[in-house]
Order: structure tokens, then C-alpha cells, then sequence
């Protein structure tokens, strides 16, 4: 497994990591209920759908909701 960010290269690396081999995802982010990584996972799961994705870091039950909505196999639950 890896971890990745939202940033501008981000979809170049999720790339690179599974064609290293990778299997599971973390989009790991100090506030995991936000649109960028909303927008990460849905595009992860749509262009690797065989990829694992874990969403976080999430503090409610909204925030899981959307995660799960958007593709997650799980959540990454607990901020700091």
C-alpha cells in the first residue's frame, strides 16, 4: 500500500504506484471530507477499479457517507 495526497501530480503517482505493484490506496489528508478528496477517490476507482481505497482523515458520519458514495473501500477515522 501507499499513501497519497490531492495535489497536481497526484494522478501521475497513483499510476506509478500501481504499476509498482501497489494494491491498496490511502488518500490521506488532513480533512478527508473535502471536494478535492471527494474528487481523488471517484477518479482512482474510475481509472483503477481493481485499486483498494482507503479515504481519510474523516470525523463524522457525513463525512463517511460521502466517502463511501465517492468510492471508498473504507475510511480512515480520527483527526490529529
Amino acid at each position: 500500500g501507499a499513501a497519497v495526497g490531492t495535489g497536481g501530480d497526484t494522478n501521475e503517482r497513483v499510476t506509478a504506484l500501481i504499476g509498482a505493484g501497489v494494491d491498496v490506496l490511502v488518500v490521506d489528508t488532513a480533512h478527508g471530507h473535502s471536494r478535492n478528496v471527494l474528487e481523488r477517490v471517484r477518479w482512482i476507482k474510475k481509472h483503477h477499479s481493481e485499486i483498494q481505497v482507503i479515504g481519510g482523515n474523516i470525523a463524522t458520519a457525513a463525512a463517511a457517507r460521502d466517502l463511501v458514495e465517492a468510492g471508498v473501500d473504507a475510511v480512515k477515522v480520527g483527526i490529529g
